[in-house]
């Protein structure tokens, strides 16, 4: 007869719960909030007339907003100098969990949308770009979308 040493195995339902818990939590909870890229979030809406994106972008001047339309994306970037870098007597950061960096969104546009016919306002931190939709099939040429 032989003896056989003892090897533990995992359970299948503690693989299980392990690998639930992993895929369901947040990337920062499992790597920090301090390493995690972030990008302004936004919101998607249309009615009978109009497509409206709003991005949440507060900290910023409304002519920091380049706004680039083509034929099937819409591309919002900022142009924002680094202050910090700038000045003569720099900033040691301790903890910088928010920022009014440079960010960079593209939206993938419907054929419906009429991109000759788009305006943008930016207010209260919120950039409101709105869409008319198409009324008819027409070829049209890109677009940059002044901020009022």
């Amino acid at each position: 007869m032989r003896i056989l040493p003892y090897r533990a195995s995992f359970p299948s339902n503690s693989v299980q719960s392990f690998m639930d818990e992993l895929f369901e939590r947040n990337i920062s909870g499992i790597i920090g909030s301090d390493q995690v890229a972030t990008w302004p979030h936004s919101n998607i809406s249309e009615d009978n007339t109009q497509f409206t994106i709003e991005i949440s972008a507060p900290g910023f001047e409304k002519n920091s907003f380049e706004i680039i339309v083509n034929s099937d994306k819409l591309i919002v970037e900022t142009t924002i100098k680094n202050e910090e870098k700038q000045a003569d007597n720099p900033i040691k950061w301790l903890r910088k969990e928010f920022s009014s960096d440079h960010f960079k969104r593209t939206f993938k546009l419907p054929e419906k949308a009429d991109i000759q016919h788009v305006n943008a306002i930016y207010e209260h931190g919120i950039l409101k770009i709105k869409i008319a939709k198409k009324t008819s099939d027409t070829e049209y040429q890109p677009l940059k979308v002044v901020v009022n």
